[in-house]
């Protein structure tokens, strides 16, 4: 069986990617949106092993999901049933930044709460659980964006992870097309010229003056995290 899963803390491309595999694969429209997993602090380890084996033998082959379905906690399940992995990687200041502006701060925000792992939780590989409370918004973003790289990683060691940027795959033909060889789904690459250069991460109006923050207070607020996580 063919079943391809995506990692990704959001804000990264999921909407592109899943136009990518329409256009490029036929295999019709792979919706990003809604989450067939509910979220993984919500249900035990057995409750969450018997939901992943169900949802598994009720999915096409192949299968590309480009959602964030391949959620915190159910790596491990999917990849036991011969899951493989899309990673999206995109500049942890840049990600962090989007989900800021777009009022996505884990366990702040209701939309942080829904979307991402709280940061006290214990399955966390990046533990704040002593000082999570003293972080700003921004820097808890960050945080998020730092554990979903850190987690990909460490289900790459045992699984098949493909880490690649959007950025990347919408111009480089060389990059799509060993990215398409991977998912071993039958594409065409004569489509691929409908993408280039296609703008990936788009806002449907700009951020309230609150939430403005420059360059450099990014990059500072970010250095200040990583020397508390000691990283």
């Amino acid at each position: 069986m063919n079943r391809i899963f995506t990692i990704s803390p959001g804000r990264s491309g999921t909407h592109w990617l899943s136009a990518f595999f329409c256009v490029m694969t036929r295999l019709g429209r792979t919706a990003p949106y809604p989450d067939i997993f509910p979220h993984p602090e919500h249900f035990t380890d057995i409750e969450k092993k018997k939901l992943v084996e169900r949802l598994w033998e009720e999915l096409p082959d192949p299968y590309v999901n480009t959602s964030l379905v391949a959620k915190l906690g159910y790596f491990e399940f999917l990849e036991e049933l011969g899951a493989r992995f899309i990673y999206l990687e995109r500049s942890i200041k840049d990600n962090a930044y989007s989900w800021y502006r777009h009022n996505g701060v884990p366990g702040r925000t209701n939309r942080g709460t829904w979307y991402h792992p709280e940061p006290s939780s214990p399955l966390n590989i990046i533990d704040i659980t002593g000082f999570h409370r003293n972080l700003t918004n921004f820097q808890l973003c960050a945080w998020l964006c730092l554990e979903v790289e850190a987690r990909a990683k460490r289900l790459a060691e045992t699984a098949d992870v493909y880490m690649v940027e959007i950025e990347k795959l919408s111009t480089s033909e060389e990059i799509a097309e060993d990215f398409l060889k991977w998912t071993r789904i039958p594409y065409d690459m004569n489509w691929w010229a409908l993408l280039v250069n296609q703008k990936i991460h788009a806002s449907a109006k700009g951020p309230p003056p609150e939430l403005l923050m420059d360059d450099v207070e990014q990059v500072d607020q970010i250095e200040i995290l990583h020397e508390m996580l000691a990283i």
